[in-house]
């Protein structure tokens, strides 16, 4: 069972049947699919878990999808038998099996080059490829090019998650084998198995058992981002993944790999799933053109994107969230908006909780100039909003509006953070959620 890399490394086949012309259109076509329309009739929703589903208009909670096409878009059944169509290009996210309790990812780790992970069980690693028995989507088998990290199961455990992050970080040209006790090795992988890895090196094969690694980083260059529109699959015990494609229908989901292999599981099996490059921006992926930070008192703290200002996980009034940008007063942060091409900017915000009881501050959201959402004495254990802000600009170049009176095109927006009652003190404020809609 070898596992051989090299620069010019083998992708696997595309399956039949999925990839190619149609799977092409549908991508292409999705963007300009028809708007939300209602219509009230009897819904067969067997087989689809219950679900809320965020669109750029707002939330449908108690929801069931009966399908998904990124053609045609989300056909969802509400409670009241009312079944609503939904173009994929004005879709959030959603979250399948709402309340249901989260499962914990067990067996190896396999990070890959593009920032996805997928949990399971290694069942194989022969002809360039890992073959790893997962419990969401069964068997999958992953190409080593598309692989950046493989963990064992006890690399999880968290007293060691310094060294494993120090692995990952770590951009060695030949790949690299943490031990158990601490050290590390180099060379390349040329077999893996449930027992051993071998690793070339100078002084020739070394075989090191499975009970002495805790993870490998393996050499490789970052891939190019994934075109878009693409989906960001979450799973209940499994990962994530990013899909070029998905779809579902009676229960079923499948989609396509960035790495070209075709999956199929029950829709239960996903926690939520994203739609990437539709109308909805994240804000927290784009940077700022400007970014202004005055503390009180001589603290360096700049912005932070994912995480609150100190590094820690966002968390506003007991509940943890995964985008958003977290700041320290006084804070500035400028964006360039490409004068037109945005009509909505939304978000909300709170002091995050580590910062709980000082924490005070007050908050601008301003366009072009123009102050379009205020407010004072923002507290510890409460989210704020959803703010939706229209973006409108207040004036051309120069203060002057359109020959018609009209608004012109957006320029700027600019997040303002500043000094409550008690100056700086605990005023680490999280923008939760902040995105840009698009036209």
């Amino acid at each position: 069972m070898n596992v051989m890399k090299n620069k010019g490394r083998c992708s696997i086949g595309f399956p039949r049947g999925f990839r190619g012309a149609a799977a092409c259109a549908a991508c292409a076509a999705w963007m300009s699919g028809p708007r939300a329309t209602a219509i009230v009739q009897s819904a067969d929703v067997s087989g689809s878990p219950p679900a809320v589903v965020r669109t750029v208009e707002g939330e449908l909670s108690a929801a069931r999808v009966v399908s998904f096409d990124p053609r045609s878009g989300a056909t969802v059944a509400l409670g009241d038998g009312t079944r609503r169509s939904i173009a994929t290009a004005d879709i959030v996210s959603v979250a399948f099996g709402v309340g249901g309790e989260g499962e914990r990812a067990r067996g190896w780790r396999i990070r890959l080059q593009n920032g996805d992970e997928v949990c399971g069980w290694l069942t194989e690693a022969v002809e360039q490829s890992i073959l790893l028995d997962t419990r969401d989507l069964g068997p999958i088998r992953i190409p080593v090019e598309a692989i950046g990290l493989i963990l064992t199961p006890e690399a999880t455990e968290g007293a060691l998650s310094d060294r494993v992050a120090a692995l990952e970080r770590s951009e060695a040209t030949d790949d690299v084998v943490l031990l158990s006790n601490g050290d590390s090795v180099s060379g390349f992988m040329s077999r893996l198995d449930h027992e051993a890895l071998v690793l070339e090196g100078s002084a020739g094969p070394q075989r090191i058992a499975k009970d002495v690694f805790l993870g490998i980083r393996l050499a490789g260059e970052r891939p190019a981002p994934a075109p878009r529109p693409h989906f960001r699959a979450e799973l209940r015990a499994s990962g994530r993944l990013t899909l070029e494609t998905f779809m579902l229908e009676q229960g079923v989901a499948r989609g396509l790999t960035t790495f070209g292999e075709e999956v199929r599981f029950d829709a239960g099996r996903i926690a939520s799933v994203s739609v990437v490059g539709g109308r909805w921006q994240p804000l927290d992926e784009l940077e700022p053109i400007s970014a202004t930070h005055v503390p009180m008192l001589n603290l360096d703290r700049p912005h932070r994107r994912g995480c609150n200002v100190v590094g820690g996980v966002l968390r506003v009034g007991g509940r943890e969230y995964s985008e958003g940008i977290g700041v320290q007063s006084r804070s500035v942060l400028t964006f360039d908006l490409g004068g037109g091409v945005y009509e909505n900017f939304v978000t909300s915000f709170g002091i995050d909780d580590s910062a709980a009881p000082e924490g005070d501050v007050s908050v601008r959201i301003v366009v072009d100039g123009a102050v379009r959402h205020s407010q004072d004495h923002v507290r510890p254990g409460r989210l704020y909003g959803p703010v939706r802000v229209e973006l409108r600009g207040g004036r051309k170049a120069g203060g002057a509006e359109g020959a018609s009176g009209e608004p012109s095109a957006t320029a700027q927006l600019q997040l303002i953070v500043d000094f409550g009652d008690n100056g700086d003190i605990g005023d680490r404020l999280n923008w939760i959620e902040p995105a840009l809609i698009r036209r």
